[in-house]
């Protein structure tokens, strides 16, 4: 017995030795506790039916575990210790390090509901492409706050699956001047983007090239590249829907040789140059590529707000096709040399006709809808309101425009169902319109001239039109001109 109270003493005095006059425990090195600071500090609920949670904190010490008492100091280094289905589970604060993720893992900085301006793990890396998920599929990212990153903030790359939510990527900077993008899904890689925050990308906010994605409840803002949102040749289709995109320079959406619905969100005040450049809310086109096509594009584009875009609120060039349903296309053209709310061009819709049904285009300038050397379009059941005058200069000569909807270098059209009111000039401008074409069950209202010119041709149906509410034309409410009217004969210019 004397032994064992002996050994009991020595034990507690070896205990004594080791900790501090508060208790605290020496790490061996003659300093106090290393975890001292990290008891009361804060983690996200870990989801249930994970192989293994491990703690990451910026109180953390080199000779952490990656237990909540002796958390990690890096995130890297719970990633690379955490088991394949686990999570690391990271307490706010501020963390100089570049990720790698080559297995499923979630690391998680907050609760599923924050909103991203709350996301406390404040990740500053110091070399290219901050977090770069590699090969792995089921990742998921939540309440990151990325700022600066350089090349790119997020890289899923080589047929990785990854989910962000809950984040904020701020400032992306070029890298030796290429990219600057704020996340970027490549070769064969799937994205989805949740309650996020993409904002002053040097580059493209999303970069969707080669691979697919979903966009949920996020904003995309102050890209100063060639778009907000870019995707191109998709390998699937990419949904972009309750989003918000505003401020960009070139397009909001540019949808380059892929397939797209971008839904219920707002795009607004893309921003040009103000010389004719692109400044397209949401871009639909086909990609060329050393004069070989990379594809036809196609969007279906449904219950959006498209307003104040300084060229067009929506423009469809080459081999595209796609449906415009319900929308509310305002304002857009204020900033432009010529544009429109809605503009359809370069074979837009020749082999499946691109519908715009039921939606509200109002206060455009130059035009409400143009169709310039497109086919089978389809108007039907459109509100085009208050088309504002803008002049166009062919060479030397200055011509104002202001119709609801104007049909240039041909094409074939369908105009049926629409109310057209208080244009500045007329409601219906055709030149040089396909014979096949039809304009039937339209009412006229208010518009500044005539509620319909027709221009070198007379073999348009004209069927049941009510013009008796446009009093500015008179009896000839349909005239035809022998190119008495110059209208504009280039396609607008694509720089993307």
């Amino acid at each position: 017995m004397t032994n064992a109270r002996w050994l009991t003493g020595v034990a507690l005095l070896g205990f004594l030795a080791a900790c501090g006059d508060d208790g605290s425990t020496n790490d061996g090195s003659g300093g106090e506790n290393p975890f001292a600071e990290c008891t009361n500090v804060a983690y996200p609920s870990a989801p249930e039916g994970l192989s293994e949670v491990v703690y990451v904190s910026a109180c953390g010490s080199v000779s952490g575990d990656g237990s909540r008492e002796r958390p990690f100091s890096r995130i890297q280094e719970a990633i690379d210790r955490v088991l394949e289905g686990g999570a690391v589970l990271v307490a706010a604060g501020e963390y100089a390090e570049n990720l790698e993720i080559h297995k499923p893992v979630a690391v998680l900085g907050i609760e599923a509901s924050t909103p991203a301006e709350q996301a406390g793990i404040i990740l500053q890396a110091p070399a290219p492409n901050a977090i770069l998920v590699n090969g792995a599929i089921g990742v998921v990212l939540r309440g990151f706050h990325v700022k600066s990153p350089v090349g790119a903030g997020l890289r899923v790359d080589a047929g990785a699956e990854a989910t962000l939510e809950g984040s904020w990527i701020e400032g992306a900077m070029a890298d030796a001047g290429k990219e600057g993008h704020g996340v970027v899904a490549t070769n064969d890689a799937s994205i989805i983007l949740q309650r996020g925050d993409i904002s002053g990308a040097a580059g493209v906010g999303v970069l969707i090239d080669g691979a697919k994605g979903r966009i949920t409840d996020t904003t995309v803002r102050e890209s100063k590249g060639a778009a907000g949102i870019r995707i191109e040749r998709a390998t699937g289709e990419v949904r972009v829907e309750a989003s918000h995109v505003r401020e960009n320079a070139s397009a909001g959406i540019a949808v380059l040789s892929s397939r797209a619905i971008i839904l219920q969100s707002e795009v607004m005040n893309t921003i040009g140059d103000g010389t004719g450049s692109s400044a397209d809310g949401i871009f639909v086109a086909e990609l060329e590529e050393d004069g070989a096509s990379l594809g036809p594009a196609e969007a279906t584009i449904e219950a959006n707000t498209i307003e104040g875009n300084d060229r067009t609120g929506i423009l469809f060039s080459g081999n595209t096709k796609g449906i415009i349903l319900q929308n509310h296309i305002r304002q857009n053209a204020d900033h432009a040399t010529l544009g429109a709310g809605v503009w359809l061009q370069a074979g837009a819709g020749n082999e499946q006709p691109i519908e715009l049904k039921e939606n509200t285009i109002s206060g455009n300038r130059f035009l409400g809808v143009g169709v310039s050397g497109s086919k089978a379009i389809i108007l039907q059941s459109n509100a085009i309101s208050d088309t504002a005058l803008g002049d166009w200069t062919d060479s030397s000569v200055t011509v104002p425009i202001g119709e609801g909807v104007g049909v240039l270098k041909g094409g074939f059209v369908r105009i049926e169902g629409n109310t057209i009111s208080s244009s500045a000039q007329r409601g219906i401008l055709l030149d040089e319109p396909d014979a096949s074409s039809v304009i039937k069950g339209n009412t006229f209202a208010a518009n500044g001239d005539k509620a319909i010119i027709l221009q070198s041709t007379t073999n348009v149906e004209f069927t049941d039109n009510d013009f008796s509410q446009n009093p500015a034309g008179g009896f000839q409410y349909v005239s035809i001109f022998n190119k008495s009217l110059d209208v504009p004969k280039e396609d607008l210019s694509l720089s993307n």
